[in-house]
């Protein structure tokens, strides 16, 4: 998913705290991460005068807008509905789990869930929405290498 920074719902980003100018004053390489859709890191917002860190991330509605996805600070993970104990074990030690999950259009496919351990958010992506690269760090990867990293 990449977005353009035209595209950036200012008054949704201001309206939870986010002002343009903390956008504009970070690091190149984060503003480019928050276009492709990755979550922002830890910022503090008060949203009713209360300070909370939070990270936030990009999406798209289905009018065709950008909107908004905020990750509060958790005390603690709340697993997923039809996690098993094995599942959880592997998030806390770091690990990706992959297993099929219905999508917000109510088609099932395969997500990966991976623990950020900042927010205590269990993070899903949809397997097929994960764009391997062409070359990692000026190593061009063959085809049987991008496939086992997508897998």
């Amino acid at each position: 998913m990449n977005f353009r920074a035209q595209q950036l719902p200012n008054a949704l980003l201001e309206r939870i705290g986010i002002k343009k100018r903390t956008i504009l004053e970070m690091p190149l390489e984060e503003l480019k991460g928050i276009l492709s859709g990755r979550p922002s890191s830890l910022v503090s917002i008060a949203p009713h005068g209360e300070n909370i860190l939070v990270k936030f991330a990009l999406r798209p509605e289905n009018d065709c807008s950008v909107g908004i996805r905020v990750y509060q600070v958790k005390d603690k993970m709340s697993p997923p509905k039809g996690f098993k104990k094995e599942d959880v074990d592997k998030l806390v030690k770091g690990k990706s789990v992959v297993m099929p999950c219905a999508s917000e259009n109510g088609v099932e496919e395969p997500h990966m869930f991976k623990l950020d351990k900042e927010t205590n958010e269990v993070m899903k992506f949809r397997v097929r929405g994960i764009k391997v690269p062409d070359q990692i760090e000026g190593v061009r990867l063959s085809n049987l290498e991008r496939e086992n990293l997508q897998k």
